[in-house]
């Protein structure tokens, strides 16, 4: 009990220690999450080359022109200044309506409106489409209406000819699709991670002794801190955060203690304390990107998969940990991969035995 009160008070006399383990991570939380505070991305810029310039082309456009989805930027003369401004990324989407569109809708002829989009930024992309096809849908299906009306078919059978299927959805949890659920979530756990890393590496390296109490004394801090992010999360930037604070802190201490593991074996193994804070830095991206949460891991190459769990313990818990905070409900996989982490700080905690014990067999050589 000396030995755990001695090394809680030299963490708390270290102001690096406070400043980077709680301080960094709750000013980029609020930072990072103002960031993404809007739940919608509307007024999308967008141009529209009408080659028709009928009744139809121009409703259609003015469907577009209505929708706060978007924004018509401009008018395009020609195909080349379509293009032109969506590869300057002056718009995101160009809207093209082919010649005789009209004529060809009124005639049964197929006539297809054209969308060039910018792929560039998957948000912007994916609005911009979804909305897209809602409004040509919903034009294509007035259209349909307008001609069994035409054809003397009774109004009333006419929509239900039209409609012959309607589709109803309920997105659950998000229903804006909004980004800050998505990034926020995982950022604060990485977040919390790199600055881990950094502070519990170099105090292991400057200072070898009473390891088992600086892991205790560095992931209850640590994780303390993500419950403080967290609560950031929910009663400032208003995440609707529906798992149990508690809950979700002690699972990040569960990653915390494991990710110890090889982190010991990095303080064991580097004896520069800068060399050790580059590296840690360095993790962060690619721990982040093949962690599952940006690409899911059941599209993921399985040896890739193989590799990555036995290297870097974020891939079994961001995504859970995630899914716990915005639903309130821990995936079925979860005690798989609470058993699979569990391993992994295992063998890892043995190979930093291994470490310690080489490292001081060669002190006593040398002595």
């Amino acid at each position: 009990m000396t030995n755990f009160i001695s090394e809680l008070k030299k963490f708390f006399t270290v102001p690096k220690n406070l400043l980077f383990m709680i301080g960094i991570p709750m000013i980029f939380t609020v930072f990072f999450g103002n960031v993404y505070r809007n739940d919608y991305l509307n007024t999308i810029p967008i141009t529209v080359y009408d080659m028709d310039n009928s009744s139809l082309s121009r409703s259609l456009v003015e469907e577009f022109d209505k929708n706060p989805r978007y924004t018509v930027d401009f008018y395009s003369e020609n195909l080349d200044e379509v293009k032109q401004a969506v590869e300057s990324t002056q718009v995101y989407m160009g809207v093209i309506i082919p010649s005789d569109f009209e004529k060809d809708v009124k005639s049964k002829k197929s006539s297809k409106v054209a969308l060039i989009v910018d792929a560039t930024n998957m948000a912007v992309a994916n609005n911009a489409l979804a909305s897209a096809t809602e409004i040509i849908s919903t034009v294509n299906a007035g259209v349909n209406l307008q001609f069994l009306e035409g054809k003397n078919v009774p109004p009333s059978l006419s929509k239900r000819y039209v409609n012959i299927f309607e589709m109803n959805n309920r997105t659950l949890w998000d229903p804006k699709l909004s980004y800050k659920y998505y990034v926020m979530p995982g950022m604060i756990l990485v977040l919390v991670q790199q600055l881990f890393l950094s502070i519990f590496v170099v105090n292991v390296i400057e200072d070898k002794t009473n390891i088992f109490y600086k892991i205790l004394i560095h992931t209850i801090i640590s994780s303390l801190t993500f419950l403080i992010c967290t609560s950031l999360l929910k009663h400032v930037l208003g995440i609707n955060i529906i798992g149990n604070m508690l809950t979700s802190t002690f699972l990040s201490f569960m990653y915390l203690i494991s990710l110890s593991s090889i982190a010991l074996v990095l303080a064991l193994s580097i004896s520069s304390p800068l060399r050790a804070t580059q590296l840690c830095m360095l993790l962060s991206v690619p721990s982040f990107l093949t962690a599952g949460y940006v690409w899911p891991v059941m599209k993921m190459p399985q040896l890739s998969v193989y590799i990555i769990k036995a290297l870097w313990p974020l891939i079994y818990m961001i995504a859970p940990l995630r899914d716990y905070l915005i639903k309130g409900a821990l995936p079925y996989y979860f005690k798989s991969n609470m058993l699979q982490m569990t391993i992994f700080a295992c063998i890892w905690f043995f190979i930093a035995f291994l470490i310690s014990k080489k490292s001081r067999s060669c002190l006593d050589e040398e002595d």
